[in-house]
């Protein structure tokens, strides 16, 4: 590899020897710098070019193994120097030296090292001064700094004498004050020294050498190769060839060439740089000084020459091939013992818990003293979202614990990270949790936490058995009394069937029961659970959205993501869906990339509900989907109700009635129907069955869900609507009878009053009377699925009203409204809603072609256009002001005025055609400007 920016050194030094030829004066030069910045190469080019312009070349080569070997540099410089006999005997007596008979009278070390005289300095000078006389002499001294002491003394004395001779003497060392000092001062004192700076290379300098390499193509790699060698030649030597070889950084390449690096630093150096691999980010000053055993001043200086020969940046090696490379250097017992040895160091320095968990899984060991340890390093890797570091931690620690309650402690740990990450470990430690709970060696709130997860999972005799230890407890405490009785206020909403006579009577929405004794998650989840009992969720919906807010700062207790299902579902209840589905998608809370799946699926099943509830059926399917493949069917336990409910009853509005037949015959587990999750999919499945005309199939299912509701207490406002499921099942019988008592019974009862529920009702009622109340049932049904925002419902009921004005011989309304209807049921893909419309007779139905906008139509403003449009839509006020931005007064201002220019009541007399009027309106406003 040519030799970058040192062309002015190499100037210099070809100046220097000539002006020491030509004057006859001695020249003395010092190339310094940090290892391995080509201080050799720049010396061995200088040396050959002296060679190549007739000057004599004597040279010599230090090195740490030769140290100690007196006058072993020396030797190497008089090998080639002829000498008179009468010296080389002088000196094979002094110095140990024998003379080998070969014609050069060439010398050799022996054994026995003297002193040299000042008459034998003489001699040898007048020797090489003689030399010097016929031709130009260059003496070089590689590495001097490796020299042993008595050649240091020679080279100073004739550095001293050979001041007025023509004889340049070009010596090296690395700049290190600790490195021979008494050698260096007394060279640094002398009048004819002229020093050279040898560093790592600049980034030019990098270009150009990556240019001359690899070609003008390959510039783009500069930065690249600067940061991974820090300018450092031999380093850049070797990522060239990387990259020739294998296209990027291999450790065989740039690995192995810090290796060589290292050896040449020395052995302290090498000390430095297997701590700072086996610490990595843990690698401070105080903990390399602190695992090493050395000084802190001279891991400083260390540090500061690596750093500067541009094998360390900030501290740390430049590219992650470097410390692997240091690692595969040694064996598998030595790696185990330095991180064993990191792990104490870092424990004397009082490190945080994970970085010395981190050295002790990589040792594989760990003693009883380092379990609480581990188990911290447990809880940070959780709170980080680093799932699997948490679990190797944990392992270790029930490898290095012996007494049994900890160790329970420490499984259940194991299958809670199991259990975000839907692992297939879960069984393993779930057996071993179960028993040690029986045993009494779980604290309260793990046990609850350990109830909600075997719910989950199916296992109901399990959480059964360990809540009944719960509440025959040896020790009730303030804590466990709270922990329990939330945890049945859970129990009330989720799984009634185990809450059973310690069903709890409605709690104030005030701040939960002993917040600040047991885990906050539970205590809210006990709150927002007991308002979704009792039909409360307007009450609490300011305490969901709050919940939401802490959930996206605060994931680690395994009752969070319980807390935000239930805040999402007070949302739902309420009738709040775009806050519903805001939520849902914000980036920070449930469906982030770092969220666990559990809660990724849960709330992507709910976004598909929200979706389902507004009318979205492609979309509610595809996200319902997109949820079950989240998660193993296993994972999702009984909570598969949530996605399959949801799926069932969009494909089935869809038509597409094959793939919802799949889904009916999904294997469920039975525990599924002791569960709320199992009450949604009964009332999806009733559905799927009417809408394919198994009508008794559909009642059983939809009797199903009332029986489960009495059996256990639960059949409360709020509750499924399996009422209204049933009736509509009886009027497909022909059961009247039947029909009304369940209507009356469900439009009597406490919730009954507004929303979705009575909207249905009366809906089936309209259908199931005389065609003199349907206009008027049906037109406050349809009121309140606008209201609510379902677009599906709004489609069927508007098909029902277009009917009943026909049947009323009231032509205009039913066509006007026939054609809301048929836009209502395209926009939600309904097939079979489609198909019935199209079944129609052809006078309600008024033509297939597009109405001409209406004059009317056109009389209308660029913003009542839009208001109107979105209304036809299905959007309500509040949705119409989000989207246009502006407020809900402004909606509502508009409406009225496009309801006095069009001549209509009100919303639902809105003609259908009138997005199409308001489009070519639109066009031909544009037009004309």
């Amino acid at each position: 590899m040519k030799l970058a920016e040192r062309d002015a050194h190499l100037r210099e030094l070809a100046g220097l020897l000539k002006a020491t030829a030509a004057q006859g004066r001695g020249g003395l030069a010092l190339l310094g710098g940090p290892v391995a910045c080509g201080k050799t190469h720049l010396l061995a080019t200088v040396c050959e070019e002296a060679s190549a312009a007739g000057a004599l070349v004597l040279r010599a080569v230090s090195s740490p193994a030769e140290e100690a070997l007196p006058y072993g540099v020396l030797g190497q410089l008089l090998e080639r120097v002829p000498l008179p006999a009468e010296v080389v005997d002088r000196v094979g007596r002094l110095a140990g030296y024998y003379d080998t008979g070969e014609p050069a009278g060439g010398l050799r070390p022996h054994d026995g090292p003297d002193h040299f005289t000042a008459q034998t300095l003489q001699e040898i000078s007048r020797a090489l001064l003689d030399l010097a006389a016929r031709q130009p002499l260059l003496i070089s001294v590689d590495d001097v700094h490796h020299a042993d002491d008595e050649s240091l003394r020679a080279l100073l004395a004739l550095a001293r004498r050979t001041v007025a001779a023509p004889v340049l003497l070009v010596l090296t060392a690395d700049e290190d004050p600790h490195s021979k000092p008494a050698f260096r001062n007394e060279l640094l004192r002398l009048p004819h020294l002229r020093r050279f700076h040898v560093g790592p290379l600049s980034r030019t300098g990098v270009a150009d050498l990556v240019r001359d390499r690899l070609g003008s193509t390959y510039e783009g790699l500069t930065d690249e190769f600067f940061q991974a060698s820090g300018g450092n030649p031999g380093l850049l030597r070797a990522l060239i060839e990387d990259h020739q070889v294998a296209g990027r950084v291999r450790r065989h390449g740039y690995g192995h060439a810090v290796l060589g690096q290292l050896c040449r630093w020395g052995e302290t150096t090498r000390e430095i740089a297997i701590a700072l691999a086996v610490l990595g980010t843990d690698a401070t000053p105080a903990a390399l000084a602190e695992l090493t055993g050395q000084p802190g001043d001279t891991v400083d200086h260390i540090l500061e020459a690596m750093t500067a020969g541009g094998l360390l940046d900030n501290g740390a090696f430049r590219h992650p091939v470097a410390p692997r490379a240091v690692m595969a250097d040694l064996t598998a017992r030595q790696r185990g013992e330095l991180h064993r040895a990191a792990a104490r160091a870092l424990r004397r320095l009082g490190a945080r818990a994970d970085a010395v968990a981190r050295h002790l899984v990589a040792a594989r060991h760990a003693d009883p003293g380092a379990v609480h340890v581990l188990r911290e390093a447990a809880d940070l890797a959780e709170a980080r979202g680093d799932d699997q570091v948490a679990v190797d931690c944990l392992g270790l620690a029930l490898e290095a614990c012996s007494a049994e309650p900890v160790r329970t402690a420490v499984r259940l740990r194991l299958f809670q990270s199991a259990w975000r990450s839907d692992d297939r470990s879960m069984p393993r430690h779930l057996g071993s949790v179960i028993e040690g709970a029986h045993a009494g060696h779980l604290e309260p709130g793990d046990a609850v936490t350990l109830v909600r997860q075997l719910l989950w999972l199916g296992r109901l005799d399990d959480a059964s058995q360990v809540l009944a230890g719960l509440d025959s407890g040896r020790q009730p405490t303030n804590a466990k009394t709270a922990a329990v009785e939330q945890v049945h206020q859970w129990l009330s909403w989720a799984y009634p069937a185990l809450a059973g006579r310690r069903r709890l009577a409605a709690r104030p929405t005030a701040a939960p029961a002993a917040l600040s004794e047991t885990d906050p998650w539970l205590a809210q989840s006990a709150c927002l659970a007991d308002a979704l009992t009792h039909a409360r969720a307007g009450e609490v919906a300011d305490r969901a959205v709050q919940v939401l807010g802490d959930l996206r700062m605060s994931r680690r207790s395994p009752w969070s993501e319980e807390a935000g299902l239930l805040a999402l579902s007070v949302l739902l209840a309420d009738g709040q869906h775009e806050e519903t589905r805001r939520w849902c998608e914000e980036p920070r809370l449930m469906l982030s990339p770092g969220s666990a799946p559990r809660s990724r699926a849960l709330a992507l099943a709910l976004k598909a509900e929200v979706s389902l509830r507004l009318g979205e059926l492609t979309t509610a399917a595809e996200q319902a989907r997109e949820a079950l493949d989240l998660l193993s069917p296993d994972a999702w336990g009984v909570a598969v109700g949530l996605p399959l409910a949801t799926l069932l009853l969009a494909t089935a509005r869809l038509g597409r009635f094959d793939e919802a037949a799949q889904y009916v015959t999904w294997s469920v587990p039975e525990t599924l129907f002791r569960s709320r999750w199992g009450l949604a999919y009964l009332y999806a499945r009733g559905h799927y069955y009417l809408a394919t005309d198994h009508h008794r199939a559909a009642l059983a299912d939809f009797l199903a869900c009332g029986d489960l509701l009495h059996s256990w207490g639960a059949d409360v406002p709020g509750a499924v609507p399996w009422r209204t499921g049933a009736a509509e099942a009886w009027l497909r019988l022909g059961n009247h009878s039947q029909v009304k008592r369940l209507l009356y019974e469900q439009l009597g009862r406490p919730d009954a009053g507004v929303g979705h529920s009575r909207a249905t009702a009366l809906y089936v009622l309209a259908v199931a009377g005389p065609v003199g109340r349907r206009v008027q049932l049906l037109s406050e049904a349809l009121e309140l699925f606008e209201a609510a925002g379902d677009r599906y419902e709004q489609a069927r009921v508007l098909t029902a009203l277009s009917l009943a004005h026909h049947e009323l011989d009231d032509r205009r309304r039913a066509r006007m409204v026939f054609r809301r209807a048929r836009h209502m049921a395209a926009l939600c893909e309904a097939e079979p809603l489609c198909r019935l419309l199209l079944a129609v007779p052809e006078e309600l139905r008024g033509g297939t072609a597009e109405p001409e906008p209406s004059q009317e139509a056109t009389a209308l403003t660029e913003s009542e256009f839009r208001v109107a449009v979105l209304a036809v839509r299905g959007y309500t006020n509040r949705e119409i002001a989000n989207r246009l931005f502006v407020t809900a007064s402004t909606v509502e201002q508009h409406l009225t005025r496009v309801y006095r220019k069009l001549g209509v009541k009100g919303r639902k007399e809105l003609p259908a055609d009138l997005e199409w009027s308001g489009t070519a309106a639109s066009r031909s406003s544009q037009n004309a400007a």
